[in-house]
């Protein structure tokens, strides 16, 4: 090809004898030479089943009905092989790299991140986004209890994870981590107390007394205390009662929260001993304002490290 070079043609020659590649790039004809390690993570862009058996519509049509029954999901789902190939070539294994799907449908992708994790021993994680997608009253998948497209892509990760665990022939022997988190986005659960001083009245005051909105559970502050806190919404979190008070603790003791009612002095000095990174309370908890001082007081004192967060 003629056009402006930026080497000369016995330079250029000399490179293409020893192997190197070039791309010619706009009207200019500028090359650019890749060297032989980034050579071989190019990929082609044409993919057939035939060469590459990445399979097709109809073999992810396949895959999840399969697990989940016949005709149960009947738009275009991706092929779990396509998506385990696309892995390949953009994960490691070693990584704990996160996969992010913000069209998950029937969870295709999570079903890929689990079978390459079972191939290979990896710890890919992954996130899917699914609007909770109504399916019609008379589709096979409502008749079989699927209320939305969100469910059927729960319920592919249940059976895909109990599938892989079962099935033989992985080079990795290690238990597939199956767990995963089923949350959804909500408004915070806290009233909103951003008034002008014109804009209080009596009522208004004795309203927010309790700033908590109506129908909220302590897990769903438990969530969004871990996302004031920058806490992954993965960490483990078990339950233990205290002095009849439910407490969490989150990744060990990463962190330690109570939202019951009626928090005392004792109860702090309890949750004290385990000697917590954070420990996160309710404001409308405490017994008494008296509670509430003599709360941040115990703390100081016996974990004085455990950084108080009140919500």
């Amino acid at each position: 090809m003629e056009g402006r070079w930026r080497y000369s043609q016995r330079y250029l020659d000399e490179l293409i004898g020893k192997g190197e590649v070039f791309v010619i790039k706009g009207n200019l004809f500028k090359p650019y030479h890749i060297n032989s390690a980034e050579r071989q993570k190019l990929v082609k862009t044409l993919w057939t089943k035939e060469h590459y058996e990445v399979g097709t519509n109809e073999d992810g049509y396949k895959a999840v009905n399969g697990l989940l029954g016949s005709e149960i999901y009947n738009c275009f789902a991706k092929p779990v092989e396509l998506i385990t190939h696309l892995l390949r070539l953009t994960t490691g294994k070693e990584s704990g790299e996160m996969v992010l799907d913000f069209f998950a449908g029937s969870c295709t992708t999570a079903h890929a991140v689990m079978k390459l994790n079972k191939e290979d021993g990896g710890n890919r994680r992954f996130i899917m986004v699914q609007l909770p997608e109504k399916c019609p009253e008379n589709s096979e998948a409502f008749k079989a209890g699927f209320k939305t497209i969100a469910d059927i892509g729960k319920e592919r990760i249940r059976r895909a994870a109990t599938q892989l665990n079962n099935k033989s022939g992985f080079q990795s022997k290690q238990e597939l981590d199956t767990g995963f988190r089923v949350l959804k986005i909500d408004a915070s659960n806290f009233k909103d107390c951003r008034l002008l001083p014109h804009e209080y009245k009596q009522e208004t005051l004795i309203d927010m007394a309790d700033n908590l909105l109506p129908n909220r559970n302590p897990l769903d502050l438990l969530f969004e205390a871990m996302l004031i806190l920058g806490i992954d919404l993965t960490s483990p979190i078990r339950t233990q009662t205290i002095q009849n008070k439910r407490v969490f603790f989150i990744a060990d003791n990463q962190a330690i929260a109570c939202f019951d009612k009626g928090l005392t002095e004792d109860l702090a000095k309890v949750l004290a001993t385990y000697k917590p990174q954070r420990a996160v309370f309710r404001d409308g908890s405490f017994a008494s304002d008296a509670a509430r001082t003599n709360m941040d007081q115990l703390f100081q004192q016996l974990s004085p490290a455990t950084h108080i967060t009140i919500i």
